[in-house]
């Protein structure tokens, strides 16, 4: 009985379901007729620039810009020094302008890049940085490992190895950008083992002979060190070199770095306990699919991005980060022809696919966003999506909901997980095999995918930030968010972070919300009789900004409160324009779905591995998460952003 009304409420709350047309594909060669992968024909011209070309880290770059480019049907090239060059880097990033490339790739080792990368995009080139940020520059999208994860995940490693207990060296690129925040998470993260201590950083050089000496005279210099962390490509080699010299193989524990037949070698032998790595090969194929995305130019933000200074792309994507242990080592080792491509393979989607996308709240326009982008990258695939979901907030229905699809064999789940309670069904689909990502809400606890949404804590930085700007540092103010839900409480937790500098801004009250207008307005309503004083007001619930402008206008203090909102539904909008509301706070809610679809694709329809067995590895190339970007929206640019324009 309880399951024939599960299926009849998935029935009659159904939102939609729709299908594309099967398409043929030619896979001759690598290369792919398709409108679900490219265009069907070669289009556009993607280079990649970077440096250390010599060193058999950026093998799996290549590959994947190679690979890459023959799927998309897209020209690409790898430009810059063999050596450790930012002048040569900065030259060769310049040099490809007058090529007018449909998108630049870069390695930004350093922030001294970044005026040539400006000029990049200047000249209307949109520029990615791979494996390596500049933060100080224009790009549009980092894609690469996130940094202070790796240096916790370094940490963990060899904390376990040696069993919570030691003194060791750590060795990394002091000065370099992605360098420094792996060892920023390396020690954040090291604070959990107060048994473990830090007896010298070692700077490296990125040259096995160099960084070998340099470890050599820290030994020397620390005869007790027990374990060695290195973060650089070429430290594990170097690490063990310098260990073996000094007679203390088996003595000393190494932590490496990457996935070089060397390193791997070591692995085998015993020299090195482990290497951390992160899925590099993604790098360049994530990146032509958003070029893809651009090309297509099917989902964008707003009526006139251009106009609205924003663009449809995310602002990162972290590929994920693993470690290598011995038990599963031998899967790591390059292919005799790492640039044989003979056995690329692609599968054309069905439209007897099926992927769903489970969520709640339907009913409110924030997630008419959600439908749009979904709805666009099952067309652009040809398969069937099925958007569905409870009426209201109802995580018992919405997680019986995702049980059911399970029963369908779908090719993967798009969930929204408001809460934690949805990880038993979420981790049913993927006991079944079934992919399973979380859009706009993350439940880490799960065994999800991957996650596609706006950072929390950045979301809750700009927020605060946006009405301290707008009380020029000084006032009393609520915030108003549905304490419990994940996505909120991270919010809240980096508004309070932010608001930290800025001493003259007082929370006076957290107000808890319910996601329905009429309770958030009665609530907030009651806040500011109970706070007369109060100055502002920041909501970062969909519903918050019309609920907090209602309770305002109640009590007859419109133009004296000042609120910062949360999303762009029309409501919202016309609030700004008639300046009820100062500004609003909102993600790149459309591109959610749509990235999520066309990342799941690339595992679904090729045979791209990040090993040369993921089964056995236990991997696949799906990233760790990837940020959307968190914008503002105000009087100057509201009138782009209404649906019906």
């Amino acid at each position: 009985m309880k399951k024939k009304i599960s299926m009849l409420l998935v029935f009659l709350l159904l939102i939609a379901s729709f299908s594309g047309c099967s398409k043929k594909t030619d896979n001759a060669d690598g290369k792919v007729d398709s409108e679900a992968f490219g265009i069907g024909k070669e289009t556009g011209y993607t280079p990649y620039v970077g440096a250390l070309f010599s060193l058999p880290y950026f093998i799996d770059h290549k590959v994947g810009l190679e690979i890459s480019g023959k799927i998309y049907g897209r020209k690409t090239a790898v430009s810059g020094p063999g050596e450790y060059d930012m002048t040569a880097l900065s030259t060769a990033i310049e040099q490809q302008i007058p090529q007018n490339p449909t998108a630049m790739f870069v390695s930004a080792f350093e922030d001294t890049i970044a005026p040539s990368i400006d000029k990049a995009v200047a000249a209307g080139i949109p520029v990615f940085t791979i494996d390596m940020d500049t933060i100080k520059s224009n790009r549009d999208v980092f894609i690469g490992g996130d940094t202070i994860d790796y240096g916790r995940v370094h940490a963990r490693a060899i904390a376990e190895a040696l069993g919570g207990k030691g003194k060791i060296l750590i060795h990394y690129n002091v000065g370099q950008n992605s360098q420094d925040q792996r060892a920023e998470g390396f020690k954040d993260e090291l604070k959990n083992y107060p048994d473990i201590q830090i007896i010298q950083e070692v700077a490296g050089q990125t040259d096995t002979s160099k960084d070998a000496d340099a470890i050599k005279a820290a030994l020397q210099a620390n005869p007790d060190i027990d374990g060695i962390s290195t973060m650089v490509s070429t430290g594990g080699v170097a690490a063990a070199t310098a260990v073996r010299e000094l007679g203390k193989t088996g003595e000393i524990t190494i932590i490496a770095d990457s996935k070089d037949d060397s390193t791997l070698k070591l692995i085998e032998s015993g020299d090195l306990y482990a290497t951390v790595a992160i899925k590099t090969i993604t790098e360049n194929l994530y990146a032509q699919m958003l070029v893809d995305g651009m090309l297509r130019n099917s989902v964008s933000i707003s009526a006139d991005d251009k106009a609205a200074g924003i663009n449809a792309l995310p602002g990162f994507i972290d590929i994920g980060t693993y470690v290598i242990k011995k038990d599963t080592v031998k899967n790591f080792y390059q292919k005799a022809d790492p640039f044989d491509y003979s056995d690329l393979k692609v599968t054309e989607p069905s439209k007897d696919d099926v992927y769903y996308l489970i969520g709640g709240l339907l009913e409110q326009p924030y997630f008419i966003d959600h439908k749009m982008g979904f709805e666009t990258a099952c067309n652009e695939l040809g398969v069937t999506g099925r958007f569905i979901g409870p009426s209201g907030y109802d995580m018992t229905a919405e997680a019986q909901m995702i049980e059911d699809a399970i029963s369908q064999k779908p090719k993967g789940i798009l969930v929204m997980a408001f809460e934690d309670t949805l990880t038993p069904a979420i981790n049913k689909a993927k006991a079944a095999g079934i992919p399973v990502i979380t859009i706009d809400m993350d439940t880490i606890d799960s065994q999800r995918d991957f996650f596609v949404g706006g950072d929390t804590l950045e979301y809750g930085r700009i927020h605060a930030r946006t009405i301290a700007q707008a009380l020029n540092g000084e006032g009393k103010i609520l915030i108003h968010y549905n304490v419990g839900q994940n996505s909120q409480d991270q919010r809240a937790k980096g508004f309070k972070e932010e608001l930290a500098k800025y001493p003259g801004i007082q929370i006076v009250q957290e107000v808890g919300g319910q996601a329905d207008l009429s309770k958030d307005s009665d609530a907030l309503k009651a806040a500011l009789q109970a706070h007369p004083e109060v100055d502002g007001i920041s909501t970062m619930v969909s519903t918050g900004g019309v609920a907090a402008a209602t309770a305002v206008r109640e009590l007859g203090k419109t133009g004296e409160i000042t609120i910062i909102a949360d999303s762009k539904d029309e409501a919202t909008l016309k609030l700004i324009e008639s300046g009820e509301i100062n500004s609003t706070v909102a993600i790149k809610t459309r591109i959610e779905p749509y990235i999520a679809m066309k990342i799941l694709a690339l595992k679904n329809y090729t045979n791209i591995q990040v090993s040369q067995d993921d089964s056995a590895a236990q991997l696949n190339i799906l990233p760790n998460r990837v940020d959307i970007g968190t914008f503002v929206i105000n009087q100057d640019n509201a009138k782009y952003f209404y649906l019906s324009k």
